[in-house]
């Protein structure tokens, strides 16, 4: 059961690095719409997001709700 706990704060802590990322990745964005999307700041923070979707729904298999 422990491997499932630690995978939910994983997912909690993926979660919040992605939105900080995408917080900077926005502010940081000199250019029109394109460059606020590609810029390596706001691609991490999406590949955190997906990093946290993924261990939150491993979390949950076995995690009583």
């Amino acid at each position: 059961m422990l491997p499932y706990y630690v995978a939910l704060v994983g997912a909690i802590l993926a979660g919040a690095c992605g939105q900080i990322l995408l917080k900077t990745g926005a502010t940081r964005a000199a250019g029109g719409w394109s460059d606020q999307f590609l810029g390596p700041y706001t691609l991490v923070g999406l590949l955190f997001y997906a990093a946290a979707a993924m261990a939150y729904i491993y979390a949950i298999r076995r995690i009583p709700i």
